[in-house]
């Protein structure tokens, strides 16, 4: 059976902005909801030990930006336990589908811009080919959505932001939405864009910890990434 992840960020409307939730579910993977396996970081002052994996250096990075890290990338609020860190290994090709207004389709293009300057591993890139791509970016609705991706069914009704991703730790590829019929204000939708787009990296989890951080728990409409967001995208794949 293939390896597979679904991984769904929710980002909740305007009744309830401060409800953001993350779900992980599993088919035949062990690293989600076994906390005894190897695979699995036990320490959360230290991300990645060697024997989990040993493509992730840290020693560059604060205490605080690592501990951070384990809280975002090892960890998602409907997961049982820690998990090794999921990520792209390959070239990430994004198709958009659905509404293109220019400001998020500009929105878009500068948060990809920024995120290439942020990895050197892999190269992030929008294609005017569905055949070509990877990855699906939709703005619309959530019925256009749920069409688009099935698993999406059943989350996208008070869902104004979403993404799914498979491959298991290596990524293989996905899919996200901004309801742009829902989503009150142009700044809403950006930073849903940018959230939901970022997380769909492999930076799964959101917490309460930093508040400017684009991986903050409750609501904001953050639209530009946090000094410590930068090094997290960093360390994941640098």
């Amino acid at each position: 059976m293939k390896n597979l992840l679904f991984v769904v960020l929710i980002a909740l409307g305007v009744y309830a902005y401060n409800n953001n939730k993350s779900v992980v579910t599993s088919d035949d993977t062990d690293y989600v909801s076994d906390t005894t396996s190897s695979n699995v970081v036990s320490n959360e002052e230290t991300a990645l030990n060697e024997e989990s994996d040993q493509e992730i250096n840290t020693e560059k990075y604060s205490d605080e930006s690592v501990k951070y890290f384990n809280s975002v990338a090892t960890k998602s609020e409907f997961s049982s336990g820690k998990f090794q860190p999921h990520r792209w290994r390959k070239d990430m090709k994004i198709y958009v589908k659905g509404d293109k207004p220019d400001y998020l389709m500009n929105e878009l293009n500068k948060i990809v811009g920024e995120l290439n300057d942020i990895i050197k591993t892999i190269n992030i890139k929008i294609v005017d080919d569905e055949s070509e791509s990877n990855f699906v970016v939709f703005f619309g609705g959530q019925s256009g959505y749920n069409e688009i991706c099935s698993t999406s069914i059943g989350l996208t009704e008070h869902n104004y932001g979403l993404f799914v991703v498979d491959g298991g730790v290596s990524i293989g590829g996905g899919s996200m939405y901004v309801d742009t019929e829902r989503s009150s204000t142009k700044s809403a939708k950006k930073h849903l864009l940018r959230e939901e787009l970022t997380q769909s990296l492999g930076l799964f989890n959101d917490t309460y910890d930093y508040p400017n951080s684009i991986f903050y728990q409750g609501w904001t409409e953050t639209n530009e990434y946090a000094p410590i967001d930068i090094e997290l995208i960093s360390m994941l794949y640098n």
